[in-house]
């Protein structure tokens, strides 16, 4: 099966100080991922919508695996709670993805 990927999403309060709030976003987000026991991942900014993240391949064969990276993602939603950073709109959600970026899944779609 080919791989898909679970996202961790977090959306920012648009402004001129938004890109400055996700490097911030995404480096902190780069250490949970980490101190998560995240094998592989990827931290990702997309400005025109004001999402910043964490991505991380699975196998869609392999259930067990969406299950160790939904505690990864999990670990960075709860970092993400207990941070100080700022400028997110406090809205978060988790979403599934194919290899060229469409949505499978997700609460906004």
């Amino acid at each position: 099966m080919p791989t898909k990927f679970a996202r961790f999403n977090l959306q920012l309060k648009a402004g001129a100080d938004m890109e400055s709030y996700a490097a911030q976003w995404q480096e902190y987000l780069d250490g949970a991922a980490i101190d998560g026991f995240a094998e592989e991942h990827e931290i990702f900014f997309v400005p025109s919508q004001g999402i910043v993240g964490v991505s991380i391949p699975y196998e869609d064969d392999v259930p067990l695996i969406l299950l160790e990276v939904g505690g990864v993602l999990g670990y960075c939603r709860r970092r993400v709670e207990e941070s100080d950073i700022g400028g997110s709109e406090n809205s978060t959600w988790f979403s599934l993805h194919d290899v060229d970026g469409s949505v499978i899944d997700s609460p906004f779609e």
